[in-house]
């Protein structure tokens, strides 16, 4: 009867010592993959804040510009996947062409150019972009100020 109590008591200390680093080996990794997933959704920004990040202060306020003109959270996003050195020179055109827009009536004259530009902006592609700067010019532009 010894012979099996001993036995019996082995056996269960060394099951017990056998799955005890298991468990804490599973809680170990379950907390690592935690802790990854957890970084990722911290990393991961929209496409509007990466493309904030490289722009410079004129450059912003002419996307702001744009994403009024706009007026569709959906097509400002499809824009923001596009190529981003032909967003830049879009942004550089609707400077260019706000600029110009410095007379008696310039606030009336960029909302038609926000309008021209909303309704230029059907579709959202590339060729849209590499073309807004023959296509779309602002009325002060046509107007001479």
């Amino acid at each position: 009867m010894n012979k099996y109590a001993i036995l019996l008591m082995l056996l269960s200390t060394l099951l017990f010592y056998c799955c005890k680093p298991e468990t804490s080996t599973k809680k170990t990794n379950h907390e690592t993959t935690n802790g990854l997933v957890e970084n990722k959704e911290i990393k991961l920004k929209p496409p509007e804040d990466l493309l904030i990040e490289k722009l410079n202060d004129t450059e912003k306020s002419n996307l702001d510009f744009l994403k009024e003109a706009l007026g569709d959270k959906e097509k400002f996003n499809q824009l923001l996947s596009l190529d981003e050195v032909k967003i830049k020179a879009a942004l550089e055109h609707i400077r260019t062409q706000n600029e110009k827009c410095n007379g008696q009536h310039a606030e009336d004259q960029k909302k038609t150019f926000k309008e021209l530009i909303k309704a230029y902006f059907t579709t959202i592609d590339d060729n849209k972009l590499d073309s807004i700067q023959t296509t779309v010019l602002s009325p002060c532009a046509v107007a001479g100020g």
